[in-house]
């Protein structure tokens, strides 16, 4: 009997134990899913092969963007293949009715890459990325919260989504991440923003948005304040401001959605400041190694006006429509000066570099510049349902010689928002699979005939070119 009740009493400690550590374990998760109720996870991984042919049509003569020489661009042409790869994890929040989080997280990369040029890379260093203590790089490419002050007015702040913007998300067949026209904001930008709803009769909307993103010129090595070519100091902070206003109306007597944007931006003196020092030759042929240096002290103010419409199914058909286009008005103000070479080499003629003064879009020392760019697009979404109604479409963009055009954060290997001078061409097929896979193909078509002779053909003296770029490209995506 006594061995009976031990056993017993054994037996119900036991059980206790094990019923209290579940108990313990299903507290943990109900506190986990609590806490994290409000964070949602998403992400995308895309691969892209792009074909890229090449043709100059003319001679000319441009400054090589390292040794900052002179260098003879001869008719001909050439081709290039390219694989690449981008990932993305986003994270949403809302910890509060009032407080809104968006987080991105990016890593985008040539496909196995055994050597490079341009990069301070070791060959053979990304085959072995994420596993050995080499190197990984992962970047936050946008991080931003929203502030409810009330129910129609919001306050910003952080990495803003400023990429990706009309029209830039039709032929990429995504939803507009950012409200941000590509002609007004054309790179990643960290700020502040307020902005305000208004609802309006017949399912209407009007916004507007006060946007503040300060661009810096920082000296990371510490110390005193940097110094332009001629001795001034360089201010760290130049200022960017801008003003949107947006309208959307739902359920229109010829269309299902509109939306149309209009956005001034301004930025006040950005200093274009480059203090670098590369090793080159001294001259053609076998020769001692020269060091070039050099300084500036230009700096830029630009306003730009862009206006954009969409139309979603206009005439209630499965066409869509979009337009955008831009004035801009650019303030150049000095040089890119003080080249050095310590071989004597004759690297430094007139104010600037190679062939003279080295101003934005100019060059001369001081200059005023005005500038259009537009780009319409044309998508119509097929009636094939077989093949879940694939999209197709057009666009077509152009940009006279003195428009402030400049893509940062472009992904072609034709820089299409980011020409002036010329006119592109795009082609797109948008196909969605089922299950969460897409896939974009595209081709286009650029003709160059002005650009400028330095930095990617933003800066310096006006060339006239003849330059024909085509590009192939298949992408895939993936979203989870």
């Amino acid at each position: 009997m006594k061995k009976m009740l031990v056993a017993l009493i054994a037996l119900s400690v036991l059980s206790t134990n094990a019923f209290s550590q579940t108990l313990e374990e299903r507290v943990a998760d109900l506190e986990m899913t609590r806490d994290l109720s409000w964070i949602k996870w998403s992400g995308s991984l895309e691969t892209r092969y792009d074909h890229v042919e090449r043709e100059r049509k003319k001679d000319y003569t441009d400054l090589n963007s390292t040794t900052f020489r002179p260098q003879d661009q001869t008719k001909g042409s050439d081709s290039d293949n390219y694989y690449r790869l981008w990932a993305n994890l986003n994270m949403h929040a809302n910890p509060t009715d009032r407080l809104s989080f968006f987080g991105r997280l990016s890593a985008a990369k040539y496909f196995s890459v055994l050597g490079s040029n341009g990069q301070p890379s070791t060959s053979f260093a990304d085959l072995g990325d994420g596993q050995l203590p080499n190197r990984s790089i992962l970047f936050l490419e946008r991080a931003f919260a929203n502030y409810k002050i009330t129910n129609d007015l919001v306050f910003t702040m952080g990495r803003l989504p400023t990429i990706d913007g009309p029209n830039k998300h039709i032929a990429l067949n995504q939803q507009l991440a950012g409200n941000y026209p590509t002609l007004a904001y054309s790179a990643i930008l960290d700020g502040f923003a307020l902005s305000h709803s208004l609802k309006l009769d017949g399912n209407a909307a009007f916004r507007t948005k006060l946007i503040f993103t300060p661009l810096q010129t920082v000296n990371y090595m510490g110390g005193e304040s940097l110094a332009d070519a001629r001795g001034n100091e360089v201010e760290t902070s130049s200022d960017m401001f801008s003003l949107l206003m947006e309208y959307e109306k739902n359920g229109g007597s010829f269309y299902r959605k509109n939306l149309t944007i209009f956005q001034w931006v301004h930025g006040e003196n950005t200093p274009f400041y480059v203090n670098s020092t590369s090793l080159a030759p001294a001259g053609p042929g076998p020769a001692p190694v020269a060091t070039v240096n050099v300084n500036s002290d230009l700096n830029v103010s630009v306003d730009r006006l862009v206006l954009y419409s969409e139309f979603e199914q206009i005439f209630h058909s499965d066409f869509d429509l979009a337009a955008q286009v831009m004035y801009s008005h650019t303030r150049s103000r000095g040089d890119l000066v003080n080249c050095t070479d310590n071989a004597g080499g004759a690297v430094c003629t007139g104010g600037g570099i190679g062939s003279g003064v080295q101003g934005w879009n100019t060059g001369k020392r001081s200059d005023d510049l005005d500038g259009l760019a537009s780009v319409v697009t044309l998508r119509y979404q097929t009636p094939f349902t077989f093949m879940n109604r694939p999209k197709v479409g057009v666009e077509w963009y152009q940009a006279s010689k003195k428009a402030y055009v400049y893509d940062a954060a472009n992904v072609n290997p034709i820089n299409m928002y980011g020409t002036s001078g010329g006119d592109v061409y795009h082609l797109f097929w948008n196909q969605a699979f089922d299950g969460g896979l897409y896939m974009n193909v595209g081709y286009m078509y650029r003709q160059q005939k002005d650009m400028n002779e330095a930095f990617s053909g933003l800066v310096g003296q006006e060339l006239k070119v003849n330059n024909i770029d085509q590009n192939i490209y298949v992408s895939l995506l993936a979203t989870f």
